[in-house]
Parts: structure tokens; sequence; C-alpha cells
């Protein structure tokens, strides 16, 4: 896992890689997670919370994304997780952050050649 914090301290981001089982495609397992990220902002005090998968430019390339907001003690909060898949890999790019620009650090970045 890889942990990224701007010197802002307004948002973050995370990276995880991992096997699963059988691949699956990026719109399906978004799909399948979104009520389990619905009921846990809910589970931890926020209110008004909604989630809905949307398409994104992602390194260059259209991918789907969930895109989560709600509000806990007037702040509110926004989450975007992107996922990649390849053979029976997944990688996981999760931002979240308290203003509008909480996922610009991962929706801009760019690949090495």
């Amino acid at each position: 896992m890889f942990y990224y914090c701007p010197a802002q301290g307004k948002a973050n981001v995370t990276v995880t890689l991992k096997k699963i089982g059988s691949a699956n495609t990026e719109e399906a397992i978004l799909e399948a997670e979104k009520e389990t990220v619905v009921k846990d902002f809910e589970g931890q005090g926020l209110t008004g919370v909604t989630a809905e998968v949307e398409k994104v430019t992602f390194l260059g390339e259209e991918h789907p994304s969930l895109k989560i907001s709600g509000t806990f003690n007037g702040a509110k909060l926004n989450r975007r997780i992107l996922c990649l898949v390849k053979d029976n890999y997944i990688s996981l790019y999760d931002a979240s952050g308290l203003d509008d620009e909480y996922d610009a650090e991962l929706l801009n970045a760019t690949t090495l050649e």
C-alpha cells in the first residue's frame, strides 16, 4: 500500500495492489462496492451520503470511478475510488478530502515512459 498526503493536508491518496481470485470488469467491482462504502460512511456518522459510478480520465484513458460524498458535523467529505484490473490483479486508487479539489492529484496522474 502507498499513502500520499499533499502539503496542504486537505486530501490524501492511497494506492493498494491485490491479487483477486478471478478477473472482473472495473465497473462491476465498483458497483459491488457502492453499497458497502455508503454503509461505512453512514456507520461513521456521515449524513446525506451519495454514491455514483461515473467515467473519468485517469492515466490518459477513460475509466469508471466511484464518487462518494457525505457530511459530518457540517463538513463535506468527498471520496473517489478507481480500480484497474489486469489478469488476476487489481490496483485500487482512493482519494479523499474536504474540498472540491480532493481528487486533483489522482486525476492529474501521468504515466512514466
